[in-house]
């Protein structure tokens, strides 16, 4: 028996060796990767030897294990070597570029230990003190929105470098500019109004929240400025010839003719603004521009009712003028006088009529005819000669 004791006593001192040369070595493995510096730490390969480590300790080959297991000092041991498990993942994932000082600034307050980051003497040691280990889900999810937040930055940043470069185009047109094709400045508008929306409706935007709004009032603004901007184009190109070319419509409303000689002056100051100072969003963020804009749309807007109304009278008089446009009609209006332009127009108001066939005879424009023509070409010669005289709305009676 006395023998068997010394034989236990040998077997135990053998575990004991193992154990500690166990210990030693990884006490030894990690001293030497402490001061490794936090640009050098290669996480792949650390991860690698602390999987060697781990098979030395639980290798159930090795009898020596079965023995020294349940031991407090081999017990931990292993947590030791768990922990730098759980450590070296979370520091490769901060790793990430998007990890931007107030990210670090939040993961010591997570742990309640400083470190100085920014320190070019900055090592593994000093994240080995976090004891990040405890923090896990909490690192991985500053990671995972400093990620998110990096996304949202850049998609910020392409933003921003499209409306640097976004420009209106301009044509000319009787003499004065208009706005060329909105067509690829609305699409932008569109797609990065909903890229904004969807940011906003991510919890990670709150460092960006005040460019995301105001990006999102740039581009409400300009949204709003060419929608009003296009449409007033549109109405001043309609009625600019109407109103500053006919010397009928000036005659028969001179207040609207006034007012749209305003519109006029204010249109052309505008563009001649806009031209030089092209950018989409310093245009549309002009201050003042919005209210002006919509004020000449305001003025236009009286100046066709009352247009309207004086084409509904005109129609009251000669009822086959509502088978013709309003811009015809202004055409036949404004060239009362010339009874050859409105020939051209007959057709639009008679149904079997084509054009009358005028007398050629004295100076132009001709105003007496002889006979019509029908649509089928036919000639029908009146019964005595008609003289276009007066309004036009009375000698088509």
């Amino acid at each position: 028996s006395g023998y068997s004791d010394l034989k236990d006593c040998k077997n135990e001192l053998k575990s004991l060796k193992y154990m500690w040369d166990l210990i030693q070595l990884v006490h030894y493995q990690f001293n030497a990767w402490k001061l490794t510096l936090w640009d050098k730490i290669d996480t792949d390969f650390l991860l690698a030897q602390i999987k060697e480590l781990q098979k030395k300790q639980v290798n159930p080959v090795n009898p020596a294990n079965k023995e020294i297991k349940n031991w407090s000092a081999f017990t931990a041991l292993n947590e030791r070597v768990k922990n730098m498990a759980v450590i070296l993942p979370l520091i490769s994932d901060l790793h990430s570029k998007s990890m931007m000082n107030r990210h670090w600034k939040k993961l010591m307050a997570i742990t309640g230990k400083n470190i100085q980051f920014s320190s070019p003497k900055f090592c593994l040691e000093d994240l080995i003190q976090l004891e990040l280990y405890k923090y896990s889900d909490d690192v991985n999810e500053l990671v995972d929105s400093a990620n998110k937040e990096a996304r949202i930055e850049t998609n910020l940043g392409k933003i921003q470098k499209v409306w640097e470069d976004e420009v209106l185009s301009f044509n000319e047109y009787k003499g004065c500019f208009i706005i060329g094709a909105l067509d690829e400045t609305i699409e932008y508008v569109d797609d990065h109004s909903m890229q904004l929306m969807g940011m906003m409706s991510q919890k990670d935007v709150e460092e960006f929240k005040e460019t995301v709004l105001e990006w999102q009032k740039k581009l409400k603004a300009v949204d709003t400025l060419l929608g009003i901007w296009i449409k007033v184009q549109k109405n001043w190109q309609r009625l600019e010839t109407i109103f500053l070319a006919s010397e009928d419509i000036k005659a028969q409303l001179p207040e609207d003719t006034k007012r749209f000689q305003k519109v006029d002056s204010d249109w052309r100051e505008l563009m001649i603004e806009a031209e030089t100072e092209p950018s989409v969003i310093e245009a549309c963020n002009y201050e003042g521009r919005e209210e002006l804009l919509f004020e000449m749309h305001s003025e236009i807007e009286l100046c066709e009712k009352s247009l309207n109304n004086y084409l509904e009278q005109k129609k009251k008089v000669f009822s086959r003028f509502y088978f013709v446009s309003n811009q015809a009609l202004l055409d036949i209006l404004s060239n009362g006088n010339n009874p050859e332009i409105v020939n051209g127009y007959l057709g639009d108001c008679f149904n079997g009529m084509k054009c009358v066939k005028f007398v050629e005879e004295g100076p132009r424009p001709y105003k007496v005819a002889e006979g019509m023509i029908s649509k089928e070409n036919e000639y029908v010669k009146f019964g005595s000669k008609f003289e276009f005289n007066g309004a036009v709305e009375n000698y088509l009676c």
